[in-house]
C-alpha cells in the first residue's frame, strides 16, 4: 500500500510542478529575450546601415555597433549564471559578429552569425518561444489599431500621425527587407520589451497572449492576398508536416519563402496561408489527404493495380487518419470506431478482389465518416471541465488494465513474503512511469513517430506483455496443486524467485505500464492541442485518477490478503491467461492497421476493443492460439501434478 502512496505523492508532485514551471527557471528570462531580441534586431536593420562595404546611414551603423556591444555585454551577465559549454561558447560567435560588423561586412554575412547564436540560444530552453493556444489574427488586429496603428500607420507602412517626429523612425512592416526578416517571436520580443535607443516602448501592460496576437498579426500584414481555394488546399496539405505553432511562431518570412520553393509552391500563394493560420493544419488536412488517398486508391483499383490499390487505403488510414485519430476519440470515441471499421472495410474489399461499384460505395462511406470527424475537429474547444473529464476517461481505460496485472503479481509476492522481489516490480513500473512523464514534455518527439511505427510499437509491446503472462500464469497454475504446493513451500527460499526471474518480473511490470502510458501521453496531448485554458484540468485528471486507483489498490490488497495462497494463485493465473488473450487480439490488431497482416473480415460485427475482440479471422485465430496454449499448459501442469503425487 505504501508503494501506491509513493505513486499518488509522485503524479501530486508533476502535476503541480508542471502546472507553474518552466525550465531553467533560475535564469532572467527578460535579458535571454532581450538577447534574442538584440540579435533579431541586427540581423533584419544591419542591411539599413551598410551597403557593398559602405556605411549608407551612420545612425543606422552606430546603433548596430551599440547593439552588438550590448550582446556581448549580456552574454557575459548570462554566462554566470548558465552553466552550459554551449552556451559559452557563442562568445567566438559574437566576437567574430562585432569583427564583421566593424569591418562594414555584406549583410548575409551579419545575417548568418546572428541566426547561428540565436539559434543556439533557443535550443537551449531558457525562454518559451511559442503562445499557449493559436494566434487570434481577429484580437491581434483590435491591439495594434489600438496601441500601434499611432506611429506605424493602419496598413503598417509606418506612416502613422506620430511618426513623422520619430528618430528612427517607425518600421514599415511592409517592406520587404523588414517583412522577410521579421517572426512572430521577434516582434514579440520588441513588443514585450521595447528597443533602446529608439521610441518603441514596452508595452508591459498587455497580457501575453496579446502580444502574441499582435505580433502575429503584424508578420501578416503584407500578406493579405486570396489563395483559391484548390491551391490553398494543396498548401495546407504541404505545411501539414511541417506548420506546428512552434515553427509558425519561430521561423522568419524569408525562412517560410524558401521552403514553399523548396517544394515548388509559389511564395505568393503559400505566405498568406501561413500567416494566416490560426489552429494546427495538421489536422484538417490530414484527413483530407485521407480523402485524397481513397479516391486514389480507387482509380487504381479501376485500373487493375490492386497492390496500389491496397497501398492507398493503407496510407488513407496511416497517414490521414491514425495521426489524428485521438483527438476523435477524445470527443467521440464511437466515431473513431466507425471511421476505423469503415477504413478496414475499404481494405478488405480490395482484398477480396469485389467489383468496382461494392468498392465505390465503401469508399464513399469511409468518406462520410472522414467528414464527420472533420466537422467534429474544427469545432473542437475544450473547456476546463471538458479537458478534466476526457483526460480522467483515457487515464482510467488505459491505467486500468496495466494496474490489475501489476496488483496481481504484487499481491503474489506478498503472500510469499517475497519483499525484495516486490521492490524490483515497484522498480519496473517506475521506471516506465517517468519515461512516460518524460515523453509528455517531448511529446513533439513522439507524435513524430510514423502511425506505423506506434502501431508496430504496441503491437511488440502486447505480444511480449502476452509471452511474460503465460510464463508467469502457468508457473503460479503449477503450483496450485497439492504434490507442486508442498514442494514449492518447501525450496521457495532458495528458488523462489532467482535474478532472471526477479529481472522478468520488472521487465513486465515495466512493459504493461509503458505500452498504456505512451498511448496516453498521445491521447493526452491531443486533448491538449484543443485546450481553451491550459491543462490544467489534465493535471487535475492526473491527480483525481491517481486517488482514485490508491483507493482501488487498498480495497484490492484488502480483498486478496484473506485469499488463501494456493487459492490466490489459483485466481491470479486465471487473471493473467485472460489479460493475454485480450492483449494477444489488441496486439494483432495494431499489425492489421500497420499493414503487416491482411484483416480478413468475417460477415458479422460485434468487436469490443476493450476486450481485444475483433470480428476478424487474424485477430480471432491468435486469441484461439493463445487459449490452445494456455489449455495445453494447464493439461501439462496438471500431469506433472498427477505423476509427482503417485511417485
Amino acid at each position: 500500500m505504501k508503494y501506491l502512496t509513493s505513486l499518488l505523492s509522485l503524479l501530486l508532485v508533476v502535476g503541480i510542478t508542471t502546472s507553474f514551471s518552466y525550465p531553467n527557471a533560475d535564469v532572467p528570462k527578460q535579458k535571454v529575450r532581450t538577447f534574442i531580441n538584440l540579435l533579431d534586431y541586427i540581423g533584419k536593420d544591419y542591411p539599413r546601415a551598410v551597403q557593398d562595404g559602405e556605411i549608407i546611414s551612420e545612425f543606422e551603423y552606430n546603433e548596430m555597433v551599440n547593439f552588438s556591444r550590448q550582446v556581448a555585454d549580456l552574454h557575459t551577465e548570462l554566462g554566470k549564471e548558465i552553466d552550459q559549454p554551449s552556451f559559452t561558447t557563442l562568445g567566438n560567435n559574437i566576437a567574430k559578429l562585432q569583427k564583421v560588423i566593424a569591418e562594414k561586412a555584406p549583410a548575409e554575412k551579419v545575417r548568418h552569425l546572428t541566426s547561428g547564436v540565436r539559434e543556439a540560444i533557443l535550443k537551449l530552453g531558457l525562454v518559451k518561444v511559442t503562445p499557449r493556444q493559436w494566434p487570434d489574427l481577429a484580437n491581434g488586429k483590435q491591439v495594434f489599431e489600438k496601441r500601434c496603428q499611432s506611429c506605424h500607420g493602419a496598413a503598417g507602412l509606418g506612416d502613422g500621425p506620430l511618426a513623422a517626429g520619430l528618430n528612427p523612425p517607425p518600421t514599415n512592416f511592409q517592406e520587404s527587407a523588414n517583412a522577410d526578416n521579421m517572426s512572430p517571436l521577434q516582434a514579440y520580443n520588441t513588443t514585450r520589451l521595447g528597443l533602446e535607443g529608439t521610441a518603441m516602448r514596452a508595452f508591459s501592460e498587455l497580457s501575453d497572449q496579446q502580444v502574441w496576437d499582435v505580433a502575429f498579426y503584424i508578420n501578416a500584414l503584407n500578406y493579405k492576398r486570396e489563395v483559391p481555394d484548390s491551391i490553398q488546399t494543396t498548401i495546407m496539405q504541404a505545411l501539414a508536416d511541417t506548420a506546428s505553432l512552434r515553427s509558425v511562431s519561430l521561423y522568419t518570412n524569408q525562412q517560410w519563402k524558401n521552403l514553399f520553393r523548396s517544394q515548388h509552391i509559389d511564395p505568393k500563394q503559400g505566405m498568406p496561408v501561413v500567416r494566416g493560420l490560426t489552429e494546427d493544419p495538421s489536422s484538417s488536412s490530414t484527413l483530407t489527404k485521407a480523402s485524397a488517398l481513397l479516391e486514389k486508391s480507387q482509380n487504381a483499383y479501376t485500373k487493375k493495380n490492386f497492390p496500389q490499390a491496397r497501398r492507398f487505403a493503407l496510407d488513407a488510414y496511416l497517414d490521414g487518419v491514425e495521426p489524428v485519430e485521438s483527438q476523435i476519440r477524445a470527443s467521440k470515441p464511437e466515431l473513431v470506431k466507425q471511421v476505423e471499421t469503415k477504413m478496414l472495410a475499404v481494405r478488405s474489399a480490395i482484398q477480396n478482389r469485389v467489383d468496382e461499384q461494392e468498392l465505390a460505395t465503401k469508399i464513399q462511406l469511409a468518406s462520410l465518416a472522414i467528414q464527420e470527424a472533420q466537422n467534429l475537429l474544427d469545432n473542437q474547444e475544450y473547456s476546463f471541465w471538458v479537458n478534466f473529464l476526457l483526460a480522467a476517461s483515457i487515464l482510467l481505460r488505459e491505467g486500468l488494465e496495466a494496474f490489475l496485472i501489476i496488483m496481481i503479481i504484487l499481491s503474489v509476492l506478498r503472500s510469499m513474503e517475497a519483499s525484495h522481489a516486490v521492490k524490483y516490480v515497484h522498480g519496473g513500473w517506475i521506471a516506465a512511469l517517468l519515461l512516460g512523464i518524460v515523453g509528455w514534455f517531448v511529446i513533439q518527439s513522439l507524435i513524430g513517430f510514423s502511425s506505423l511505427q506506434r502501431e508496430l510499437m504496441e503491437a511488440i509491446g502486447a505480444g511480449v506483455a502476452v509471452v511474460m503472462l503465460l510464463y508467469i500464469g502457468f508457473w503460479m497454475h503449477s503450483k496450485t496443486h497439492v504434490a507442486q504446493w508442498t514442494r514449492f513451500i518447501k525450496e521457495r527460499v532458495h528458488d523462489l524467485l532467482s535474478d532472471q526471474r526477479i529481472w522478468g518480473l520488472a521487465l513486465l511490470s515495466f512493459i504493461v505500464v509503458f505500452r498504456e502510458a505512451f498511448e496516453s501521453i498521445i491521447f493526452l496531448s491531443s486533448i491538449s492541442l484543443k485546450s481553451a485554458g491550459g491543462n490544467a484540468g489534465i493535471y487535475l485528471a492526473l491527480i483525481a485518477v491517481a486517488m482514485l486507483i490508491t483507493g482501488i489498490g487498498y480495497v484490492f490488497n484488502r480483498v486478496t490478503r484473506n485469499i488463501p495462497v494456493r487459492q490466490l494463485f489459483r485466481y491470479s493465473s486465471l487473471m493473467l491467461a485472460v489479460l493475454a488473450v485480450i492483449l494477444i487480439g489488441k496486439g494483432v490488431r495494431s499489425l492489421q492497421e500497420a499493414g503487416y497482416i491482411e484483416i480478413g473480415s468475417l460477415p458479422v460485427n460485434w468487436n469490443i476493443p476493450a476486450l481485444g475482440l475483433y470480428t476478424t479471422w487474424p485477430t480471432i485465430l491468435a486469441q484461439v492460439a493463445v487459449l490452445t496454449i494456455i489449455g495445453g499448459l494447464w493439461y501439462y501442469s496438471n500431469h506433472l501434478a498427477r505423476q509427482l503425487q503417485s511417485a
